[in-house]
C-alpha cells in the first residue's frame, strides 16, 4: 500500500516535489508508521520501482513464452496493469544512486533480454536491441497520456502495435557504424553557453538536484555572473525549454511545407522530431522530464505549446488513417513518440548501424499500418 502510493505520487508530482509526508499521507498513515518500514525517502523510490519490474519480469518468467508473440501478450496485461512505469522509468530512475540503479536494473534487462532472443529467432536479422526497445516504449506509453479505453480492447492495441514494431524492417547490425559525432564549439554568446550547460546537467542529473553554482563551474564562471543572464534556475529552465518547443514548431512547419499529402507530411514529421532528438538529446531529455519543474504561468504557456505540437501529429494521422477512432489515433501517435524519446535516449543504441532511419521506420510503422 505504501510502495503503491509511493510510485503514484513520484509519477504524478515528481521524486523531488513529494515529501515522505505526502506519500504516508495518501497510504492513510502517519509518519512515524512509514518510517517503521521504510528509512528515507530515496529507498521508498529504490523499492517503489523495484516492485514494477519484478511484477512484470516474473509474469514474463512464469509464463515462460516460445515465441515473441506470446511473450508479447503476456508484457501488454503486466505492463497494463501499471500505467505509470513508464514515468518511473524514463523520469525518475535517475534519481536514485548508482548501486540502487543498478539493483533496478537487472529485471529490466530480464525482461529486454528475453525480447531480443524472442525477436532473434522471429526476424532472423534487423536490430533485436532497438527493436525490443521499441516494444517496451509501446507497451509503456500509456503513461504519458490521458486518452483512455476499455482495458481488453487498450491491451488488444498495445499487443497490435507491438507486433507492428517487430515486423518492421531495420538495417542489420552489420552495417556501417554512424560516424562519432563531433564535441561542437561552445557559442560565444554567455546566456547560450550556460543554457547548453544547464541542459546536459539538468538531463543527467535533474533540475531539482543541479545547483547554479554546478552550472556556473560547467562554463568557469560564478553563479553570481550566471543571474545578470537568469535572475534564478526556473527562468533559466524556462529559457532552455522555449528554445526546444520553438525548434520543435520550427522542424513541423518545415515538414508540412514540403508535404504533398497527410501521409507523406507524417513520415516528413516523423523524421523531423527524429532529427532534432537524435542532435540534441540532453535537450530531448529536459523537454521530456522536466515540464513539471517550470514555474507558473510558463508552465502553462509551453504546455499549451507542446500539446498544439503534438495535436498536429493528431490531425496528420487522422488524416492519413480516417477510419480509426479518435481514441486509436491518440494511442498509436504516443506509442511512435514514446520509440522515438526512448530509443534515442538509450546511449548505447547510437552506435548501431542505420539507428536514425531505424527509429523513423518504427515511429512511422506504428503509425500507418
Amino acid at each position: 500500500m505504501i510502495l503503491r502510493a509511493a510510485a503514484d505520487l513520484f509519477a504524478e508530482h515528481g521524486y523531488h516535489n513529494v515529501n515522505t509526508e505526502d506519500i504516508a499521507a495518501a497510504a492513510g498513515i502517519g509518519a512515524s508508521a512509514l518510517y517503521r518500514h521504510f528509512r528515507n525517502k530515496h529507498e521508498l523510490l529504490e523499492l517503489a520501482l523495484a516492485s514494477e519490474f519484478q511484477a512484470v519480469s516474473s509474469a514474463l518468467a512464469e509464463a515462460a513464452p516460445r515465441d515473441i508473440d506470446s511473450a508479447i501478450a503476456v508484457l501488454a496485461r503486466a505492463f497494463g496493469g501499471r500505467p505509470r512505469m513508464g514515468l518511473l522509468w524514463s523520469r525518475e530512475s535517475r534519481h536514485l544512486d548508482d548501486p540502487a540503479k543498478q539493483r533496478i536494473r537487472g529485471p529490466f534487462f530480464e525482461v529486454r533480454g528475453t525480447l531480443e532472443g524472442l525477436i532473434r529467432e522471429r526476424t532472423q536479422g534487423g536490430d533485436p536491441e532497438l527493436t525490443a526497445m521499441a516494444v517496451i516504449a509501446v507497451l509503456t506509453s500509456p503513461a504519458y497520456h490521458q486518452t483512455t479505453l476499455p482495458p481488453d480492447r487498450m491491451i488488444a492495441l498495445l499487443i497490435e502495435l507491438s507486433m507492428i514494431a517487430v515486423a518492421t524492417p531495420l538495417t542489420g547490425r552489420d552495417g556501417a557504424r554512424p560516424q562519432p559525432e563531433p564535441d561542437g564549439v561552445t557559442s560565444s554568446s554567455r546566456p547560450s553557453a550556460i543554457m547548453a550547460a544547464a541542459t546536459r546537467l539538468f538531463s543527467v542529473k535533474g533540475y531539482q538536484t543541479v545547483t547554479m553554482q554546478d552550472i556556473g563551474a560547467a562554463v568557469g564562471a560564478t553563479s553570481a555572473s550566471l543571474y545578470r543572464h537568469f535572475p534564478t534556475k526556473g527562468d533559466l529552465l524556462t529559457a532552455i525549454m522555449t528554445r526546444a518547443t520553438e525548434a520543435l514548431h520550427v522542424g513541423l512547419a518545415d515538414a508540412l511545407a514540403g508535404a504533398a499529402s497527410p501521409r507523406e507530411a507524417l513520415r516528413a514529421t516523423v523524421t523531423a522530431y527524429v532529427s532534432f532528438a537524435t542532435r540534441h538529446r540532453d535537450l530531448l531529455g529536459v523537454l521530456v522530464t522536466e515540464l513539471p519543474n517550470i514555474p507558473e504561468p510558463d508552465r502553462r504557456r509551453l504546455r499549451a505549446a507542446q500539446r498544439e505540437y503534438v495535436s498536429e501529429w493528431f490531425a496528420l494521422q487522422a488524416a492519413a488513417r480516417p477510419e480509426q477512432d479518435r481514441a486509436v489515433t491518440r494511442f498509436r501517435v504516443h506509442a511512435a513518440l514514446a520509440i522515438v524519446n526512448d530509443a534515442v535516449r538509450t546511449t548505447r543504441l547510437s552506435s548501431h548501424p542505420g539507428v536514425v532511419r531505424n527509429i523513423v521506420d518504427l515511429a512511422v510503422s506504428v503509425l500507418e499500418n
